[in-house]
C-alpha cells in the first residue's frame, strides 16, 4: 500500500514538472529553406539531341559507305545514358546479322539436328567415253548453305577421278543450289563452272585452294556449253556421284565465325 502511494506521488510530480517546462519553452523561428530546381542547374542539364560532334563523325562514315553503295544497308544509333547523340536510319528495321544468326542456328538445329548433312547430286544425260561426257552435267541442289569454293574443287576432283575431263553439253542446275552465299542458281552455277576448271581460276579461288590440305589436286573439267537453270527434273539421267556437306553443327560453327 505504501509502495503504491509513493509511486502515485512521483508520477504526479513528474507531470507537473513536465507541464511547467513545456510552458517555459520559447518558440524557435526557422528560416524558410530555399528550394532548388535541380533541372535548372548545370550539373543536371542534358545535352541537346542530336549532338553536333557525334553527328559529324557519323556523317563522315556515312559518306564513305555511300561511295561503296552500302549506306542504305547500314543502321547507326549512338546513345549515352538517356541521350540520343546521333543516328542514321535508326528507326528503320534492319536485320542484325550476328544476332539473327542465333535464331537461325537454333531453328536449323531444331529442324534437322546437329548430324544432318545436305546432299548435292551430280548426274549426266549422256555416256562417258574416253574422258568425255557426251551430254549435260546435271547438278541437283539440296539446300546446302555452305557450298563454297572448296566444295566445288572437291566435286571437280571427284569427277576427274571418275575419268571425266570434258563435257560436250551444258551445266544444268536443278533444285535449290547455292554457292558462296549466292542463291541465284544462275550465278551460283557460274561460280561452279569456274571452279571446275583450274586454268580459269580467279585469285579468290586460288586463295581458298591454298587453304586446303597440301597435295589437293586441281580439277580440270572443260564444259563446252553454258549454265542452264531448269525448273523441272531431267527425265533421263545417269547418276554419277553424291556430294555430302559437313554435318550441320560444323556448318553453323563455320558460318557464325563471320559477321555477314
Amino acid at each position: 500500500m505504501l509502495k503504491q502511494l509513493a509511486a502515485g506521488i512521483l508520477a504526479g510530480a513528474f507531470v507537473v514538472i513536465s507541464v511547467k517546462l513545456w510552458r517555459n519553452l520559447q518558440p524557435i523561428n526557422l528560416d524558410q529553406a530555399q528550394l532548388m530546381a535541380w533541372r535548372d542547374t548545370s550539373l543536371f542539364s542534358l545535352p541537346a539531341e542530336p549532338d553536333p560532334s557525334a553527328e559529324a563523325i557519323v556523317d563522315e562514315f556515312i559518306e564513305k559507305w555511300s561511295v561503296q553503295g552500302s549506306a542504305v544497308k547500314q543502321g547507326v544509333w549512338i546513345q549515352s545514358g538517356l541521350t540520343r547523340l546521333a543516328t542514321h536510319r535508326g528507326n528503320v528495321p534492319i536485320p542484325a546479322a550476328s544476332i539473327t544468326k542465333i535464331a537461325t542456328s537454333l531453328a536449323a538445329l531444331q529442324q534437322w539436328g546437329p548430324a544432318h548433312q545436305f546432299e548435292t547430286r551430280v548426274s549426266a544425260t549422256g555416256i562417258v567415253k574416253d574422258g568425255v561426257l557426251q551430254g549435260d552435267l546435271v547438278i541437283t541442289g539440296g539446300s546446302d548453305p555452305f557450298f563454297v569454293w572448296e566444295e566445288a574443287i572437291a566435286l571437280g576432283n571427284s569427277l576427274n577421278q571418275l575419268g571425266i575431263r570434258r563435257v560436250t553439253g551444258n551445266l544444268v542446275i536443278i533444285g535449290n543450289f547455292t554457292m558462296n552465299d549466292k542463291d541465284n542458281p544462275e550465278i551460283a552455277g557460274g561460280h561452279l563452272l569456274q571452279a571446275l576448271k583450274s586454268s580459269s581460276w580467279s585469285w579468290q579461288i586460288v586463295r581458298q585452294y591454298q587453304s586446303m590440305p597440301k597435295g589437293t589436286e586441281k580439277p580440270q573439267l572443260e564444259i563446252a556449253g553454258n549454265v542452264v537453270v531448269s525448273d523441272t527434273p531431267i527425265p533421263k539421267q545417269e547418276y554419277l556421284l553424291l556430294h555430302k556437306s559437313l554435318p550441320l553443327v560444323d556448318i553453323l560453327r563455320e558460318m557464325n565465325i563471320y559477321s555477314n
